[in-house]
């Protein structure tokens, strides 16, 4: 009950956040933690904060290294981490002084693989937003992933949750690309025996306006649908019940990414090859999507434009602000 616990922490350029996400684990109740801090290559100061707070804790180990991106930093950390357990906080995120000591005993008391627990999510203007299950409980690969496709109590982020050692012995995340965790975490809950999850809101993940989720569509998105088909083919393959599930959750993706296209800047000219892609797998998809998501009439009139490509309802329904 007193193993070693790895907190990898990738950095680039949050000089204003990641000093609190810092302080947030150094005051772990667990103490018996090694915190690797991925400095990926930043440009700010945020090395700098890195150092100076690394010199105040023995448990701290920073290491700097070329700009890779977060699947990068991240699998640079795991390769330096001595625990037998591992948990991610981002960077710009912070925990409860609690979180690491919930998780692990979770896992211990349960005999679980990974551990999850809930979130507070905190916009730049201090509202805030808990997201937890109702009771704890465990779950198994087929049950854990019937919950995270529409519910997002427990989500599919790498944060929030501690993994053992072994479960990242023959996967890691895919450098270069975005939207890693959707990328593997099916991949780690598969491995599992037990996942337990917690009704307790441990991490407090901050709704960065400068974040990835919140950027206009690039063609670095472009691997978001290719994560999704990957885990609709996995999944499929190993519980044929959940296809239906899994096309309905790229349906999902589809839909999320036609938005972004939409609300960029000449999205349609610029990213017609893309949009045309998402609309196909969108509609192959249309009658999963609609069993498995409980659509308000502002949805299903957006999802049945998009599928019918009118151009003019969509600048119309772009226009009058019928979506987010």
């Amino acid at each position: 009950m007193n193993e070693l616990i790895s907190v990898i922490v990738p950095v680039y350029n949050v000089d204003n956040y990641v000093k609190n996400c810092i302080e947030s684990i150094i005051r772990q109740t667990y103490k018996n933690i090694e915190i690797i801090i991925v400095d990926d290559g930043s440009t700010d100061k945020s090395g700098e904060i890195c150092d100076e707070i690394a010199e105040c804790d023995s448990r701290i180990e920073v290491y700097h290294k070329g700009n890779g991106g977060l699947s990068s930093a991240r699998n640079y950390g795991i390769k330096q981490a001595k625990g037998n357990y591992y948990v991610f906080v981002d960077s710009d995120d912070w925990i409860k002084d609690t979180m690491v000591e919930c998780l692990y005993s979770a896992v211990i008391e349960s005999n679980a693989e990974i551990a999850c627990c809930g979130r507070i999510i905190i916009d730049d203007k201090g509202n805030k937003e808990e997201l937890h299950i109702d009771e704890n409980r465990s779950f198994s690969c087929k049950e854990i992933i019937e919950k995270t496709v529409f519910d997002e109590k427990i989500g599919v982020a790498a944060w929030g949750k501690i993994y053992h050692k072994s479960l990242f012995e023959e996967i890691i995340f895919p450098e270069g690309e975005i939207h890693e965790d959707v990328a593997i975490i099916y991949k780690l809950f598969d491995k599992c025996n037990i996942i337990y999850a917690i009704n307790r809101p441990e991490y407090y993940y901050r709704n960065n306006p400068a974040g990835i989720s919140k950027q206009k569509y690039t063609r670095n998105y472009n691997v978001v649908l290719k994560h999704n088909l990957q885990n609709e083919l996995f999944i499929s393959e190993k519980y044929p019940e959940l296809k239906g599930l899994m096309r309905a959750a790229t349906a999902k993706s589809c839909i999320e990414m036609m938005i972004k296209i939409v609300k960029s800047e000449n999205g349609y000219k610029t990213f017609d090859k893309e949009y045309s892609n998402y609309r196909n797998n969108l509609k192959q998809r249309s009658l999963a999507y609609l069993k498995y998501k409980n659509l308000s009439l502002k949805e299903l009139i957006w999802m049945l434009i998009m599928i019918s490509g009118n151009k003019f309802m969509r600048k119309l329904y772009k226009l009058i602000g019928l979506f987010k």
